[in-house]
């Protein structure tokens, strides 16, 4: 029979310094990680089978939102509430230009214009003959045809046909015309008249004639 042979080791002998080069490698990995925070996920081994990693104190998202990147994350939403605070502004100073831009044309086209001093002094020279003003139809007739001459000075056409209306009016009650003014045409003279000047003027009119 045969002998049996001696079995031989399967297994080969580990090199010298082998167990050592992988302590050193397990630590550069180890560094490089915790420096770039790239560390493997939890429970991953690391290259040749020295166990899982720790999970890292920080990771990746965390550090976008603290720090640097938080304050980073917050400059746009300062900048929009600026932009919107300007919006506003622009906003109301439109609004009030336009609301006094909007009386200013109102009170243009609705308040009586205004004449100029010297068409003012005319009519209350008017007003002031007109008031003193006699029954006698001849010095009355004279005084407006001269008041027609001197109202031929006022350029506003506004201020020239109340100041004629006035003339006009004063001769009727000075004289008893048959047919005076009303009373309605009276109140339009006195309240229009005086509109038109700056300085104070006061319609009044010449007594009426007494009854015989």
């Amino acid at each position: 029979m045969t002998a049996a042979r001696p079995c031989r080791p399967t297994g080969r002998r580990p090199r010298p310094g082998y167990r050592s080069s992988r302590l050193v490698r397990y630590r550069r990995v180890r560094l490089t990680a915790d420096v770039s925070g790239g560390a493997p996920p939890p429970g991953r081994p690391f290259p040749g089978g020295l166990g899982a990693h720790p999970a890292p104190a920080r990771t990746a998202p965390e550090a976008w939102t603290s720090g640097r990147h938080r304050t980073g994350a917050a400059a746009p939403e300062r900048g929009e509430r600026g932009g919107l605070i300007a919006f506003a502004l622009v906003v109301l100073v439109l609004l009030a230009a336009s609301l006094v831009g909007g009386v200013y044309l109102w009170r243009r086209h609705n308040d009586p214009p205004v004449a100029s001093p010297a068409a003012c002094a005319v009519a209350a020279e008017t007003l002031a003959q007109g008031r003193a003003l006699t029954a006698d139809p001849g010095a009355a007739g004279v005084w407006r045809a001269d008041r027609e001459a001197a109202h031929l000075h006022i350029q506003e056409p506004y201020l020239y046909d109340q100041v004629g209306r006035y003339a006009w009016y004063a001769t009727r009650i000075a004289t008893g015309e048959a047919h005076p003014p009303t009373a309605e045409e009276l109140a339009a003279v006195e309240r229009a008249l005086p509109a038109h000047c700056r300085a104070e003027l006061t319609v009044t009119w010449p007594p009426a004639p007494s009854a015989p």
